[in-house]
């Protein structure tokens, strides 16, 4: 869920919890000040009576209507002051009971106790109460709504700074050299957030520029060395004057040269890979490939006296058609030096899925381990990166690639 999503859902639950909280109380107290008023009004007519009854020694004559009713009834209870209820009345005009407002008080008039009932229906009241009630719900609706979006359009322009940088961020890419650029703001946290991004941005570019000419350097500067000690061995190896057993060493001397050659190369073709330098991507035919690499170990695989089964379909990719090569290089070469005599190799091409199998011996093999870097399985004398550089391109790719045994079958998956 987006910051601002979730920030508008928070804000409008607030609001509304705080809006019902307001309007509740905002109920009763408007409830407290119309009631306060009817008593009021109850009290100044009390006073009316008590006043013409000072006067005139007499009961005010009463002249009920349908906002007020004056009722006095003798009573041989003390005087007493005035006291409030509300009581539940049936009103033959309207045909339904209606609550009133009621003052009961007793006076003395001409040495008689009269108790005085005066009421006044609290419909109006209670219509004025529900009136409020429906307006400022509406207002509470409108205004929330109306903060809704002006909030909302007041966010969007004051996260467009930091919406600009995620953006950069996002499309920031080592390999095609492209810098962070930010967008000023007055916010003091996205200032200091675009500061630290273009000073890591600039930190990692350099970074992984010294990395790269290092790596590209040492390569170049290892190929040179190597070279000549291959001469070198090459020379000694024709020389007639050496024994055989000067020999010996020799060829395990140009053996080790041979497998620091490879090992170098595939360092730094890893380093490439992980560095993004095969960019460049076409739409490749990889049922076309799989055949030409069938082709080229042809004389190996008949060496080792394999039998090679396929079912390859037409399939298209869209990647780097040298990565393309290498995967599938390094798959044949897997299956094939990983072989036992007589055995066989498996090839089946679909258009989400390439399986390779091979027979091999039987030996505990970690699954998730497998493609790991100098990781070698039984007796392989190997480097350990053939696999680890065929995960690293397909983890380039988005491909998933799964090993798997069954007894002596030794079964490679990549998932396009």
């Amino acid at each position: 869920m987006k910051l601002l999503a979730k920030y508008n859902r928070i804000y409008l639950t607030a609001s509304i919890i705080v809006f019902l909280i307001i309007g509740i109380g905002y109920y009763f107290v408007i409830s407290l000040v119309l009631i306060e008023q009817l008593n009021h009004s109850l009290k100044d007519k009390l006073n009316e009576i008590k006043t013409y009854a000072l006067l005139h020694n007499d009961l005010l004559p009463k002249i009920n209507t349908k906002h007020q009713t004056i009722e006095y009834n003798p009573t041989s209870n003390a005087p007493a002051k005035y006291r409030f209820s509300n009581i539940p009345q049936y009103v033959n005009e309207e045909h339904e009971v209606i609550q009133f407002r009621q003052l009961r008080s007793i006076i003395t008039v001409k040495g008689q106790n009269y108790e005085v009932l005066i009421r006044e229906p609290q419909t109006e009241t209670d219509d004025l109460i529900q009136l409020i009630s429906v307006i400022t719900c509406i207002i509470a609706v409108f205004f929330v709504l109306l903060l809704f979006v002006i909030n909302r359009l007041l966010l969007q322009n004051i996260w467009k700074p930091f919406q600009h940088t995620l953006s950069q961020l996002q499309r920031f890419n080592l390999s095609n050299q492209n810098e962070i650029t930010v967008k000023p703001t007055d916010i003091t946290e996205f200032e200091s957030l675009n500061k630290a991004v273009v000073a890591m941005s600039g930190k990692v570019n350099q970074e992984y520029h010294s990395l790269k000419n290092f790596t590209e350097n040492a390569s170049h500067e290892m190929q040179t060395p190597l070279a000549i000690l291959n001469a070198k061995l090459d020379l000694l190896i024709q020389n007639e004057n050496i024994s055989e057993k000067e020999i010996g060493q020799l060829q395990e001397m140009y053996e080790a040269l041979t497998r620091l050659t490879r090992l170098n190369k595939s360092l730094l073709l890893l380093t490439k890979i992980e560095n993004r330098q095969f960019a460049e991507t076409e739409s490749i035919r990889l049922d076309q490939i799989i055949e030409e690499k069938i082709v080229q170990f042809a004389d190996l695989i008949k060496a080792r006296n394999l039998t090679i089964e396929t079912d390859i379909q037409p399939t298209g990719l869209k990647m780097n058609p040298h990565l393309a090569e290498i995967v599938i290089n390094n798959l044949m070469s897997n299956a094939i030096h990983h072989n036992i005599e007589n055995g066989t190799i498996t090839i089946s091409l679909e258009q989400q899925e390439l399986m390779i199998s091979n027979t091999g011996s039987i030996h505990t093999v970690d699954p998730e381990k497998v493609f790991e870097r100098f990781q070698k399985s039984g007796k392989s004398e190997g480097l350990g990166l053939g696999l680890a550089i065929v995960k690293q391109i397909c983890d380039r790719y988005n491909f998933m690639i799964r090993y798997s045994q069954m007894a002596d079958l030794h079964i490679i998956r990549l998932i396009f």
